[in-house]
């Protein structure tokens, strides 16, 4: 960016809060606008320009990132729509892309279309959680939008925020998240409660194996859910393969054979961990 330009963030939650405090400290006017109040109070001790109303400085901004929850996205884009006059990039940041494109492609032409998916997060969530450091060093999904890469449109973002980009066309975003981020969450989710069934006085044993296997788990269920739903069949097809290998697994100890299928699992983190994905990569 050339100078500090205005930006709005609607949803001043983890992701979006995140955003606004990131532009924030690089010297960028922010405007924020969020539906809880106490949210508003603690963005504004933060720095954030609030209203409750956020048609007053929506054409004042250059930049509007829509970090809402999820179902609630393709509307505001299209209550964004309806109101904005004057120029500007309209990004989104939602976890899920198929149900939200079709939104970003009926924006008229006096607003850019940026759709985004930083792959960062925390197990809380709230303004309260947020953090200007959150994204940096991150990789960034950056998902076409009118057969456009945006590549070009997300290039200054990606700079203010620390990321590096991953062009990925929807499909193809929603299939590997549901891998790399929502089937995670769901094992971990069920592990953890199929754990507190137990009879055993297991959490007096519990140790770091435990905690990290489960850390995904313990992200707010009332986030992941429609999450969860909104992907549905990449899900069900990741966990129905998740669970034809376990089913193997099993299958093989109970036989009291060699549990040959788990071989090379250490091998498949060493290449998730290597030098390859460190931040100077």
């Amino acid at each position: 960016m050339h100078g500090p330009l205005p930006v709005g963030v609607i949803g001043l939650g983890l992701i979006g809060g995140s955003v606004a405090l990131a532009y924030r400290e690089a010297g960028h006017p922010v405007f924020g606008f969020d539906r809880d109040a106490g949210t508003l109070q603690a963005a504004r001790a933060a720095g954030i320009a609030v209203d409750r109303d956020w048609t007053r400085w929506v054409d004042d901004v250059a930049y509007l990132f829509v970090a809402t929850p999820l179902p609630t996205v393709p509307q505001w884009i299209k209550t964004v729509a309806e109101t904005a006059r004057a120029p500007k990039v309209v990004a989104e940041l939602s976890s899920v892309k198929r149900p939200v494109i079709p939104a970003l492609e009926t924006l008229p032409n006096h607003l850019t279309p940026l759709a985004l998916h930083p792959m960062a997060g925390k197990e809380r969530s709230g303004f309260a959680a947020a953090d200007p450091d959150l994204f940096r060093g991150a990789r960034c999904a950056v998902v076409p939008v009118r057969g456009q890469d945006g590549i070009g449109v997300a290039e200054p973002v990606l700079k203010t925020l620390g990321m590096r980009p991953v062009v990925i066309d929807a499909a193809a975003h929603d299939w590997a998240v549901a891998v790399s981020s929502h089937l995670p969450y769901l094992v971990a989710a069920v592990l953890l409660t199929a754990a507190a069934e137990s009879e055993a006085e297991w959490r007096e044993l519990v140790g770091p194996g435990f905690l990290d296997t489960t850390r995904a788990g313990a992200a707010p269920w009332e986030i992941f859910e429609p999450i969860l739903r909104a992907n549905r069949d990449a899900v069900q097809a990741a966990a129905a393969r998740f669970r034809r290998r376990l089913d193997e697994v099993l299958d093989r100890l109970e036989r009291d054979l060699a549990l040959d299928p788990l071989r090379g699992a250490a091998s498949v983190r060493a290449r998730l961990t290597g030098p390859e994905l460190s931040d100077e990569g």
